[in-house]
């Protein structure tokens, strides 16, 4: 099983490659299509041979040459708009990027289709076959952020450098305080309720799932060597730390994409007059921009105590409620994008009007605005790298959040599964055999951990071993007319689960180190996200960016 969560989602990225490869497609066209992009108008069309000193002496040529000069001025402050093509978003930087980051996201999402496809129609458990392409996909993301930050060796650099080591540690040192002593404070949640917890995360439990998988690979390797050894305790500060260490990065990297996102929304929203014809965004388009502005806050209060509380947020549906937040702003912000990147090529509209209407002459002005449009249009893929990056993360960490958590479990937990349905037509007491292991009862709740790590499920275990027989003989389940066997097998099978379960899952679960890290990662990236937008948003609105 742990060779199918890790092969499987590798061989969903060869399909997926290869799918792409016979369509000739490109990760950077299918996100950035159909962008209309602006440059001066060429004046190489008006413009011919400069005149000779001798030949400037004849008033008839000087005059001629004074009027091309006026044409090619004025061709130089038109403006051209065109739609990118998709040899040029292949040439722009980080393009190979985001090829990659766009073929690991469709493999994340054809392997959890499929996990619930298993799952739901034919009720085949297959582990977090995900996990490794979900791991790559939220890596790999920022590796890429991290090398848009490229430091100059100049005094700027060095200050750039330096607010980025500042802002490590400071996103480390505050990560810690909410997973160590946030859960101390209590607070009231209003209308004379019991205080809660201000910020509930446990590392806790984590910590023991850890442990739980660390014990099941030791107790099958000193099964296998006969070497008996002691259960392994991980520390929560061991935990803590590591995740705290995650956010620190995410901290850094989600800087620049959160004050991206502030300002094409606020350009989005504040279209000048002159530029409404062209600049305008659709009403959808603008909807789904301020609902990928307010959908991080959400995710952010979902894990807050006292609102929790407040609005009534049952604490079993609240992992189902973060893994599905999670997915919805992957889903806005992946829908935006192209609207938000045509507002970043539209910044090339405004500043060509600013600089050619701001009263200053000299010499060489036109070449000025030129570059800038190309730089604009240049950085179109950069730009797209970080409007994309939280979308991402917030992919990878709601689908794993879905396939190892309650999301999951409530879609295996039916009474009919179709597949049952199928064979029910053929073979009743097939359907029965198959069906009872992935039923989720207190003696077979650990199962899809003991299949992902290679031990034998609980009701596999001979009850020899635990000293537990007499009712073996009595039929199948042991059924009989007065029922008497039925209860002594029922209480025998309970009590033989207890002891497996005490013996290799002492006290955590596996599926509660995802959790936890989904869950903390995930709030963390869209609070550090938040805070960005929100206070660059503050900034622009009160007009105090200097624009």
């Amino acid at each position: 099983m742990v060779a199918g969560s890790i092969a499987g989602p590798y061989l969903s990225l060869a399909v997926i490659r290869l799918y792409m490869k016979a369509k000739n497609l490109t990760g950077v066209e299918m996100l950035l299509s159909n962008l209309k992009s602006y440059h001066c108008a060429d004046p190489s069309r008006v413009s011919g041979a400069a005149p000779t000193a001798e030949e400037m002496r004849n008033k008839k040529v000087r005059k001629q040459y004074e009027k091309q000069q006026l044409e090619i001025q004025g061709v130089e402050e038109q403006l051209v708009s065109n739609i990118i093509s998709g040899t040029s978003l292949k040439t722009m930087g980080v393009a190979d990027d985001i090829d990659v980051l766009v073929t690991i996201a469709l493999c994340v999402l054809f392997s959890t289709v499929c996990v619930l496809l298993l799952t739901v129609l034919l009720g085949v458990e297959v582990g977090y076959a995900p996990v490794s392409a979900c791991v790559l996909l939220v890596g790999y993301t920022l590796v890429v952020l991290l090398k848009l930050d490229s430091f100059a060796t100049n005094s700027r650099g060095r200050v750039e450098l330096a607010v980025w080591l500042v802002s490590l540690a400071l996103g480390a040192g505050v990560a810690w305080a909410v997973l160590m002593w946030a859960p101390m404070f209590k607070v009231s949640s209003g209308l004379g309720r019991d205080k809660v917890g201000l910020l509930n995360f446990d590392v806790e439990a984590a910590a023991r799932g850890w442990d739980a998988i660390i014990n099941n690979v030791r107790l099958q390797v000193e099964k296998r060597l006969d070497v008996p050894g002691k259960p392994w305790r991980t520390p929560a500060r061991s935990v803590a730390l590591f995740v705290c260490t995650v956010a620190g990065i995410m901290t850094t990297t989600l800087l620049g994409p959160g004050m991206q996102y502030a300002r094409l929304l606020h350009a989005a929203l504040n279209v000048p007059s002159w530029g409404a014809k062209y600049m305008q965004r659709g009403r959808l388009a603008i909807i789904l921009m301020q609902l990928g502005f307010v959908l991080p806050v959400v995710v952010v209060l979902v894990q807050v105590g006292p609102v929790v509380t407040y609005v009534g947020l049952p604490a079993s549906a609240q992992q189902t409620v973060m893994g599905s937040l999670l997915l919805a702003v992957a889903l806005v912000h992946l829908l935006a994008i192209t609207p938000l990147c045509q507002t970043y090529l539209d910044g090339a509209l405004t500043d060509w009007y600013t600089l050619l209407h701001n009263g200053r002459v000299f010499e060489g002005k036109m070449m000025n605005v030129r570059l800038r449009l190309e730089y604009l249009r240049a950085l179109l893929a950069r730009a797209a790298m970080q409007l994309m990056s939280l979308s991402l993360v917030c992919l990878s960490l709601g689908l794993l959040m879905a396939v190892s958590g309650d999301m999951i479990h409530q879609l295996t937990d039916v009474t009919v599964l179709p597949r049952d349905w199928m064979l029910s037509k053929f073979s009743p007491a097939l359907v029965t055999t198959l069906r009872a292991p992935f039923i989720l009862t207190p003696g077979n709740a650990n199962t899809a951990l003991n299949m992902t790590v290679g031990v034998a499920p609980p009701a596999q275990l001979s009850l020899e071993e635990e000293g537990l027989t007499g009712f073996e003989d009595e039929g199948l389940f042991g059924l009989t007319e007065d029922g008497t066997a039925l209860k002594t097998g029922l209480a025998a099978a309970k009590a033989a689960a207890a002891l497996v379960v005490e013996a290799v899952m002492p006290e955590g679960r596996a599926e509660d180190v995802w959790l936890f890290m989904c869950q903390f990662i995930g709030w963390w990236a869209c609070l550090v996200w938040s805070v960005v937008a929100c206070a660059s948003m503050a900034v622009r609105r009160l007009g105090l960016d200097g624009t």
